[in-house]
């Protein structure tokens, strides 16, 4: 009698599993952890599967597109091997719409099981919406090394809509009296950019001043090299 009772419990817990697992590609709506939490989103049943055959389309004579199509590639192609070809009919469309209400970072993302659309008023609104694409990819997405060739780049089907609630979001990086190499600073901005944030706040220098002359930048020095004058006598 025991045995039959745990049999059945067992198979109780595994349909659970199942169950679960079918619910957008093995991830419940609760689970779908995107940073920041959009202003609106549902979750279905089904998942978009990446793949090579999975090309890019837009306007292609926007510049700022096909800068954002790199980026998407550049994010993606260490983990998953390939790089996904721009085609006139591609699986993943960067749409620009005129939609008042997105603003102009806002973005609208529909993943379907045979297509991804992602809309929005500017690019602006594009690239971070290719952010929340990326964080609904599996982690594996962040490796610098390339993943089985059998391994399944899954993305939940969502609806999304999002904009930003403040237009200055910022973090800043003290390298006054730090040191940070090129690499470091870059990875900074590259998680910046991934959390949607849109300000690097770049301390320089501290009231020392800034020593360094640079011609494209003349009010480092003209203004930044000069100590404020002091109030009162030593």
């Amino acid at each position: 009698m025991k045995r039959t009772l745990l049999s059945l419990a067992t198979a109780a817990l595994l349909l659970s599993c199942v169950s679960c697992g079918n619910k957008s590609c093995g991830t419940a709506n609760e689970e779908l952890a995107l940073i920041p939490i959009p202003q609106e989103l549902s979750v279905g049943s089904d998942c978009f599967t990446l793949t090579s055959n999975a090309a890019i389309t837009f306007d292609q004579s926007n510049e700022e597109l096909k800068g954002i199509a790199r980026y998407l590639n550049e994010k993606i192609a260490p983990a998953t091997g390939f790089v996904l070809p721009v085609e006139k009919h591609g699986k993943i469309e960067f749409k620009l719409v005129d939609d008042a209400s997105l603003g102009d970072e806002g973005y609208h993302l529909k993943v379907k099981r045979s297509d991804i659309l992602l809309s929005a008023n500017k690019p602006a609104g594009i690239f971070y919406c290719v952010q929340t694409l990326l964080q609904m990819l599996p982690a594996e997405i962040k490796s610098a090394t390339e993943q089985s060739k059998d391994y399944k780049w899954t993305i939940p089907c969502v609806e999304i809509t999002d904009k930003p609630q403040f237009p200055w979001r910022g973090l800043m990086l003290d390298v006054s009296r730090h040191w940070f190499t090129k690499e470091e600073v870059m990875k900074y901005i590259d998680e910046l950019a991934e959390y949607k944030m849109n300000v690097f706040h770049w301390r320089l220098t501290d009231d020392q001043g800034w020593r360094l002359e640079i011609k494209s930048l003349p009010r480092l020095t003209e203004v930044g090299a000069w100590r404020a004058p002091r109030v009162g006598q030593w």
